[in-house]
């Protein structure tokens, strides 16, 4: 081909993709100029949302990792609304809280989603024993993030079998402040502009209907990584997500981020911010302290890309 016969066919590609894009960016607008991200309306808005994203890749449907916590039931019910007869969940318990698995497993019925259940103790003990550890000498912190790895492992490989998107279940305050398991991803992140709270609100509006008990219950879960009984996220981290999210509120608002660390915009504007949020100091400081240990888990790992080149006159 000519090299004009392949800039006209790239021109035409950029038109096409960007048409292909509107409606994505319809829908993220109307979520945008919510007055709440709480309002029930979200709900169908981030279904929308998903719905046409799948519609974009071609894929066949969405699948999801589902553990009886309040995210991953946010995502069970986003999936239900976008997608119900093309969307599937994976329950993949290992050495957490039993009682997590038997909610995962109600919500799931409950919202007519089929799932299965893949059991992960076994191929975590093979995987540390390779490395010459026993089930017994490795530290849960290490088992449970190898635990989470193959979680991401068999979704994928679950989407592989079926040609269907993968449903991350990260939140706001978990996602900036790097509270998260190095090496998983997922094709779509829909709950990642929502605090923890209002994780628990949606959850709440969407299944109040259904089942008003269990709405309550799961709604009101406390959040926890699952390594093992009695594993809490707030206890973990020092701090309460509802202070982790009023900090992050200041710091996305007035700051600009880098490797370098958080950049008021505006000293007086993020002064003034502070002060009006009445958020501690501390907090906004222990927060921002997370934020940066935990910078390559958010905004990517270093990486030495070639350089885009300058543009001279002639080559213009």
């Amino acid at each position: 081909m000519k090299p004009q016969s392949v800039l006209d066919e790239l021109l035409r590609r950029i038109e096409r993709a960007d048409a292909e894009l509107h409606d994505i960016r319809q829908v993220e607008m109307r979520w945008e100029e919510l007055p709440s991200r709480s309002d029930p309306k979200a709900l169908d808005l981030m279904a929308g949302w998903m719905r046409l994203q799948v519609e974009r890749t071609g894929a066949s449907g969405l699948v999801f990792g589902a553990s009886g916590g309040v995210d991953s039931t946010l995502v069970a019910i986003l999936c239900a609304r976008a997608l119900p007869t093309r969307c599937s969940a994976l329950v993949m318990p290992c050495r957490s809280n039993p009682d997590d698995e038997a909610d995962a497993r109600a919500l799931l019925d409950l919202l007519k989603i089929p799932y299965r259940v893949a059991p992960l103790e076994a191929a975590v003990d093979v995987l540390t024993g390779v490395m010459g550890d026993t089930a017994t000498s490795v530290p849960t912190s290490l088992s449970g993030n190898l635990a989470t790895r193959l979680r991401g492992a068999l979704l994928y490989y679950e989407a592989n079998r079926t040609g269907r998107l993968v449903v991350g279940t990260g939140n706001i305050d978990e996602t900036y402040i790097g509270y998260s398991s190095k090496g998983t991803a997922s094709d779509l992140f829909p709950i990642t502009g929502l605090h923890k709270e209002e994780v628990r609100a949606l959850v709440l509006a969407g299944l109040k209907k259904l089942d008003a008990r269990m709405a309550r219950k799961l709604s009101r879960r406390v959040a926890s990584p699952g390594y093992f009984i009695g594993h809490e996220a707030e206890k973990e981290l020092g701090l309460s997500f509802a202070r982790i999210g009023a900090a992050l509120d200041v710091i996305i608002g007035q700051c600009h981020i880098d490797n370098t660390g958080i950049h008021p915009r505006s000293t007086k504007a993020f002064l003034a911010a502070l002060k009006r949020s009445k958020v501690p100091g501390q907090d906004l400081l222990d927060v921002a302290a997370l934020i940066m240990r935990n910078h390559h888990k958010t905004f990517g790992s270093p990486a030495l890309w070639r350089p885009e080149p300058l543009l001279t006159s002639a080559q213009e």
